[in-house]
């Protein structure tokens, strides 16, 4: 008989670990797949994946706190009220199939244009709109369930925290599989079905779940175990030792504190690898991986060592951190990669295992997961919304670290074995605070503007040079996207990435409308047009677009008569662009300057419809998020798009590829090969102090497109052959053309 007994608990134990697995990893799953299906709508910027973490740690928090409500209402009530919004949500999920064709993922035409001005709110609201009740009932079921299945009885030993456990297994293991499984090997609208289905599985376990408990449970109130206390040694150890904080007020404003810091820290490396290290979505999911690590090994833990152990680490990791922030550009990636995230991950164990120690039992569950989610959704508001508004740089990050240094200094000194090291402890956290409040600039160079929005940190660098002569630089985060000389001769000559070696140079100097009239006009050294005639001069015009601004570089290449379109994302570029303080590429231009605010590719189709092609003889995309290409701009839609604004006789795609991280290469193959185009690889290269180092491709209709190869350059045609990756709006696969050699240096693209 007791055996039967113990097989049904077994069975129902398992059921509810189940049901708290399932909800976790649908809950993680779905935050990938809406990042990846918003982020061409916001220009592929980082921060789309700090508003889509700011959304779900909010709607994390209105989870627990509605469960914390609910709680206090009759059994009965909190089944009905819990399985009756459930239903509902599947019910949104029915009407979203039927109006969008798919749940969860709205169509583009209907969400573009929402809140233009305010990105982070649009974010939010789209999210709102498409997963937000779903998201509520995933991340309130796992504290309520936990809530029935203890208040059943008063048997203490049964695994308290063991569900918050299994809960973060799932939640890591749908990151896991993400990246790893579900995108290589479908689109993101059959990803979405397949998390529909998920979800429906979820709620199918939930309904048994709660059917059992209305059956099992007598009481109409849940029942809850008693508090640990000293006379209560039936308890583990670790569970009735005295809590740290004496005041339940302060306890609770405990719990609140460590979680909105670890939170900080979160979002705050996200940020600083995606803008600064590698602008790769597929970064994202490192550090909130190693989040719910942490949160595994400190809940699934009865060692109160844990903060100790990361606090003593916490030091050097965060010193080491400072070396690589300010040596990053003479440093690959992984070194760089494994810098931030051992610091993120001892300070998510430092606060989580302190947020452990100061655990409750089971009658504070659902206000202790409150707290917990209350704090996440105060971190993720602070870095997301309040950082953006009252710094102009990625201020968080230190200021995280310097809480997480304080706490681990103050923690340490406590410990009576740290007697003989106080002092040297005490001057080296103050030298790190003190690093961290202030990091002075490299010699000969000065910051003279810096902004900062939704798209990144933007600076204007001033570097002095010999005799006089300075150069200013457009910085992005650590990227240079363009440098003018204020005087002498190379102030009018296009350089960095787009010399003449570089793909845009050869497209010009091999276009016919510049080669066909190379007898009758020649190049003077100002880079103006001497003609003979006024046919001679009509005949070399050209109309040129570019997608992706800069500092207007590509501007040195206009004549008198040409037409030139730039389109850029961020109007801080365009403002510092402008300024001729600075900049003087596109003031200084003869041609016809043109530009357009907004996404590239949203305002082509946008024109396309309103006024039709513009038939560019060159349409240049350099469109770069730091040292990334956004992937939507990459697909097969976008360069439909593209070739239809293209001159269909001599018309060339000149697209630079020049970064750390991807080979997009294949994909441009991928593309050639789609649209029987004929292509070119062209590899600068730059003397490192006028020009750099870049790759392009070149891309035309033109069966008989030739190029010239200019000196310091290598052109050889575009491989087209095999099965090159075909990108579409609804797959990519960015995992797969990872570049094997991440311990290069860096220094731009």
């Amino acid at each position: 008989m007791k055996k039967k007994k113990n097989t049904q608990n077994f069975a129902v134990t398992s059921i509810y670990l189940l049901l708290a697995f399932l909800s976790a990893f649908e809950l993680f799953m779905i935050q990938p797949l809406m990042a990846k299906q918003i982020l061409p709508w916001f220009g592929g910027a980082a921060a789309v994946w700090t508003a889509c973490l700011l959304f779900f740690q909010v709607m994390l928090f209105i989870g627990y706190f509605y469960a914390y409500l609910i709680s206090f209402t009759k059994l009965k009530i909190q089944v009905i009220t819990h399985i009756s919004l459930i239903c509902s949500s599947l019910g949104l999920l029915a009407w979203q199939l039927i109006k969008w064709g798919t749940p969860i993922t709205p169509p583009r035409d209907q969400a573009i244009g929402v809140f233009p001005d305010m990105p982070t709110l649009a974010v939010v609201t789209l999210l709102a709109v498409a997963v937000g009740l779903p998201y509520i009932m995933l991340s309130s079921t796992s504290p309520l369930i936990q809530s029935w299945f203890y208040g059943k009885d008063d048997d203490r030993k049964k695994p308290l925290y063991f569900f918050y456990a299994v809960s973060n297994v799932g939640s890591l293991l749908a990151l896991l599989f993400y990246p790893l499984i579900l995108e290589p090997l479908m689109g993101v609208k059959h990803q979405a079905s397949a998390w529909s289905f998920g979800y429906i599985a979820f709620a199918a376990v939930c309904t048994a779940c709660a059917i059992h408990v209305l059956r099992t449970q007598k009481s109409p109130d849940t029942k809850a175990p008693q508090r640990a206390s000293a006379s209560n040694p039936s308890l583990p150890p670790s569970l009735s030792e005295p809590s740290v904080v004496k005041s339940p007020t302060t306890t609770g404003l405990s719990w609140l504190g460590l979680s909105a810091v670890a939170t900080l820290m979160l979002i705050a490396v996200t940020n600083e690898i995606c803008a600064n290290v590698a602008p790769v979505p597929l970064l994202w999911l490192l550090p909130l991986s190693l989040y719910l690590l942490a949160f595994i090994i400190c809940f699934s833990s009865h060692t109160t060592r844990i903060p100790t152990i990361a606090a003593l680490i916490m030091l050097p990791a965060t010193a080491l951190t400072l070396f690589m922030m300010k040596h990053s550009l003479q440093l690959g990636i992984v070194l760089q990669l494994a810098a931030f995230l051992t610091a993120l991950f001892c300070a998510c164990m430092l606060c989580l295992g302190l947020l452990h120690k100061l655990r409750p039992h089971a009658e504070h569950l659902t206000f202790f997961y409150l707290m917990i989610a209350l704090g996440g959704a105060i971190g993720g508001i602070f870095t997301g919304v309040i950082a953006p508004i009252i710094f102009n740089d990625y201020r968080e990050l230190r200021i995280g670290l310097m809480i997480t240094c304080a706490l681990a200094a103050w923690l340490l000194y406590s410990k009576s074995w740290m007697s003989a090291w106080k002092i040297p402890l005490i001057v080296a956290a103050l030298a790190i605070l003190a690093t961290l409040s202030h990091m002075p600039e490299k010699k000969n160079l000065t910051t003279i503007e810096k902004s900062r929005s939704f798209y990144g940190v933007l600076k204007v660098v001033e570097e002095k040079q010999p005799k006089g002569v300075n150069v200013y630089s457009l910085m992005h985060g650590k990227i240079c996207h363009g440098l003018q000389f204020d005087s002498g001769p190379f102030s009018r000559l296009p350089n960095a990435y787009f010399g003449p070696n570089s793909g845009i140079g050869v497209a010009f100097a091999s276009h016919p409308k510049r080669t066909m009239n190379d007898e009758r006009g020649t190049m003077n050294a100002d880079n103006s047009q001497t003609t003979t005639d006024k046919e001679s001069k009509t005949d070399r015009s050209m109309t040129v677009g570019i997608l992706g601004m800069g500092i207007g570089t590509v501007a040195a290449y206009g004549e008198e008569g040409d037409h030139f379109r730039f389109y850029e994302l961020c109007p801080d570029v365009i403002e510092m662009a402008t300024n001729k303080d600075h900049f003087r590429y596109l003031s200084s231009c003869p041609a016809d300057v043109k530009i357009i605010l907004g996404d590239a590719r949203l305002s082509l189709e946008k024109e396309l419809a309103e006024t039709g092609s513009h038939n560019f003889d060159i349409l240049n995309m350099d469109a770069f998020n730091g040292d990334a290409i956004p992937v939507h701009l990459l697909t097969v839609e976008a360069f439909k798009t593209y070739l239809t604004h293209l001159n269909p006789e001599h018309g060339v795609l000149a697209i630079q590829i020049t970064n750390m991280y991807l080979d997009l290469v294949p994909v441009l193959a991928g593309i050639a090969k789609y649209y029987d185009l004929h292509g070119y690889i062209v590899k600068g290269h730059g003397d490192m102090r006028i020009t750099s180092d870049s790759l392009w491709i070149l891309l035309s209709r033109d069966a008989d497109f030739a190029v010239k190869t200019p000196e310091n350059a290598e052109i050889t045609p575009l491989d087209t052959g095999g099965n090159p990756p075909i990108w579409t709006d609804d797959f990519s696969n960015i995992l797969s053309i990872m570049k094997t050699k991440l311990f290069v240096k860096g220094g731009g693209k």
